[in-house]
Protein backbone atom coordinates (compact mmCIF):
# COMPACT_ATOMS: atom_id res chain seq x y z
CA UNK A 1 0.00 0.00 0.00
CA UNK A 2 2.97 2.51 0.34
CA UNK A 3 4.12 1.64 -3.26
CA UNK A 4 0.57 2.99 -4.28
CA UNK A 5 0.43 5.82 -2.34
CA UNK A 6 4.42 6.98 -3.14
CA UNK A 7 3.17 6.46 -7.28
CA UNK A 8 -0.11 9.00 -6.33
CA UNK A 9 2.34 11.16 -4.91
CA UNK A 10 4.54 11.37 -7.48
CA UNK A 11 7.12 9.17 -6.50
CA UNK A 12 7.49 7.89 -9.96
CA UNK A 13 7.61 9.50 -13.03
CA UNK A 14 6.37 8.05 -16.78
CA UNK A 15 3.78 5.83 -17.92
CA UNK A 16 2.83 2.41 -17.09
CA UNK A 17 2.60 -0.25 -19.65
CA UNK A 18 -0.82 -0.82 -19.35
CA UNK A 19 -1.71 2.71 -20.05
CA UNK A 20 0.49 2.77 -23.09
CA UNK A 21 -1.09 -0.41 -24.51
CA UNK A 22 -4.70 1.43 -23.93
CA UNK A 23 -2.96 4.37 -26.21
CA UNK A 24 -1.87 2.11 -29.26
CA UNK A 25 -5.53 0.70 -28.71
CA UNK A 26 -7.19 3.56 -29.38
CA UNK A 27 -4.78 4.91 -31.83
CA UNK A 28 -5.22 1.41 -33.86
CA UNK A 29 -9.37 2.04 -34.08
CA UNK A 30 -8.99 5.40 -34.70
CA UNK A 31 -6.69 4.51 -37.91
CA UNK A 32 -9.26 1.26 -38.62
CA UNK A 33 -11.80 4.08 -38.98
CA UNK A 34 -10.49 6.62 -40.92
CA UNK A 35 -8.08 4.31 -43.20
CA UNK A 36 -11.22 2.84 -45.35
CA UNK A 37 -12.86 6.16 -45.63
CA UNK A 38 -9.95 8.06 -47.53
CA UNK A 39 -9.20 4.88 -49.44
CA UNK A 40 -12.04 5.61 -51.54
CA UNK A 41 -11.47 9.28 -52.46
CA UNK A 42 -9.06 8.48 -55.29
CA UNK A 43 -11.63 6.07 -56.86
CA UNK A 44 -14.17 8.42 -57.24
CA UNK A 45 -11.22 11.06 -58.24
CA UNK A 46 -11.09 8.95 -61.00
CA UNK A 47 -14.28 8.29 -61.77
CA UNK A 48 -15.02 12.42 -61.77
CA UNK A 49 -11.84 13.01 -64.49
CA UNK A 50 -13.07 10.36 -66.12
CA UNK A 51 -17.08 11.64 -66.58
CA UNK A 52 -15.42 15.82 -66.91
CA UNK A 53 -13.19 14.84 -69.75
CA UNK A 54 -16.25 12.41 -71.29
CA UNK A 55 -18.84 15.88 -71.36
CA UNK A 56 -15.42 18.28 -72.88
CA UNK A 57 -15.35 15.31 -75.47
CA UNK A 58 -19.41 15.70 -76.00
CA UNK A 59 -19.75 19.25 -76.21
CA UNK A 60 -16.62 19.38 -78.87
CA UNK A 61 -18.21 16.66 -80.92
CA UNK A 62 -21.74 18.65 -80.58
CA UNK A 63 -19.68 21.73 -81.22
CA UNK A 64 -18.53 20.10 -84.37
CA UNK A 65 -21.95 18.76 -85.62
CA UNK A 66 -23.63 22.16 -85.24
CA UNK A 67 -21.33 23.97 -87.36
CA UNK A 68 -20.47 20.95 -89.89
CA UNK A 69 -23.74 19.50 -89.78
CA UNK A 70 -21.98 16.24 -89.18
CA UNK A 71 -19.54 15.06 -86.34
CA UNK A 72 -15.86 15.00 -87.34
CA UNK A 73 -13.85 11.28 -88.35
CA UNK A 74 -12.08 9.82 -84.95
CA UNK A 75 -9.94 7.10 -85.55
CA UNK A 76 -9.08 5.78 -82.04
CA UNK A 77 -7.97 2.43 -80.59
CA UNK A 78 -6.54 1.17 -77.08
CA UNK A 79 -3.25 2.74 -77.21
CA UNK A 80 -4.57 6.65 -78.16
CA UNK A 81 -4.32 8.65 -75.00
CA UNK A 82 -6.74 11.73 -74.87
CA UNK A 83 -4.07 14.16 -75.15
CA UNK A 84 -3.26 13.10 -78.63
CA UNK A 85 -6.83 13.39 -79.39
CA UNK A 86 -7.94 16.04 -81.71
CA UNK A 87 -11.53 17.39 -83.29
CA UNK A 88 -11.25 18.94 -86.73
CA UNK A 89 -13.89 20.69 -88.56
CA UNK A 90 -14.69 19.57 -92.35
CA UNK A 91 -12.36 22.33 -93.15
CA UNK A 92 -9.23 20.88 -91.05
CA UNK A 93 -9.36 23.50 -88.79
CA UNK A 94 -8.91 22.08 -84.75
CA UNK A 95 -11.62 23.29 -82.70
CA UNK A 96 -10.68 21.42 -79.72
CA UNK A 97 -7.96 19.02 -77.84
CA UNK A 98 -7.13 18.27 -74.47
CA UNK A 99 -4.76 19.23 -72.61
CA UNK A 100 -1.18 17.28 -72.65
CA UNK A 101 -1.25 16.19 -68.82
CA UNK A 102 -4.50 14.34 -69.47
CA UNK A 103 -4.47 10.48 -68.25
CA UNK A 104 -7.33 9.28 -69.65
CA UNK A 105 -7.26 7.08 -72.65
CA UNK A 106 -9.61 6.38 -75.38
CA UNK A 107 -10.52 2.62 -75.61
CA UNK A 108 -12.59 2.66 -78.57
CA UNK A 109 -14.26 5.07 -80.96
CA UNK A 110 -16.49 5.27 -84.36
CA UNK A 111 -17.30 8.55 -85.58
CA UNK A 112 -18.94 10.20 -88.71
CA UNK A 113 -21.70 11.26 -90.30
CA UNK A 114 -24.77 11.58 -88.33
CA UNK A 115 -23.46 9.31 -85.37
CA UNK A 116 -20.63 8.40 -82.95
CA UNK A 117 -19.48 6.30 -80.20
CA UNK A 118 -16.20 6.62 -77.90
CA UNK A 119 -15.25 4.60 -75.35
CA UNK A 120 -12.98 6.27 -72.90
CA UNK A 121 -11.01 4.47 -69.51
CA UNK A 122 -9.22 5.60 -67.17
CA UNK A 123 -4.92 5.12 -66.85
CA UNK A 124 -5.66 2.17 -64.94
CA UNK A 125 -7.92 -0.09 -66.83
CA UNK A 126 -10.46 0.31 -63.86
CA UNK A 127 -13.44 2.04 -64.90
CA UNK A 128 -14.62 2.76 -68.41
CA UNK A 129 -17.43 4.96 -69.80
CA UNK A 130 -19.30 5.93 -73.15
CA UNK A 131 -19.82 8.54 -75.17
CA UNK A 132 -22.18 8.39 -77.71
CA UNK A 133 -24.54 10.53 -80.26
CA UNK A 134 -26.85 10.87 -82.92
CA UNK A 135 -28.03 13.46 -84.72
CA UNK A 136 -27.02 16.10 -82.31
CA UNK A 137 -28.24 14.81 -79.07
CA UNK A 138 -24.98 13.63 -77.04
CA UNK A 139 -24.86 11.62 -73.88
CA UNK A 140 -22.16 10.18 -71.23
CA UNK A 141 -23.19 7.01 -69.85
CA UNK A 142 -22.15 6.59 -66.34
CA UNK A 143 -18.89 4.97 -65.28
CA UNK A 144 -19.15 1.15 -65.15
CA UNK A 145 -15.82 -0.70 -63.48
CA UNK A 146 -15.37 -1.79 -59.84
Amino acid sequence: MRKFREILAGGDKGFTLIELLVVIAVLGILAGIAIPRISGVRDEAVRSTLRADAATLRNAMEMAFAIDGDYPAVSADSTTNLSALTISLDNGEDIFSFSPDSTNKVQSGTSGGASYSIDLRDENDKFTLTVSSANGIGTVNDVTGE
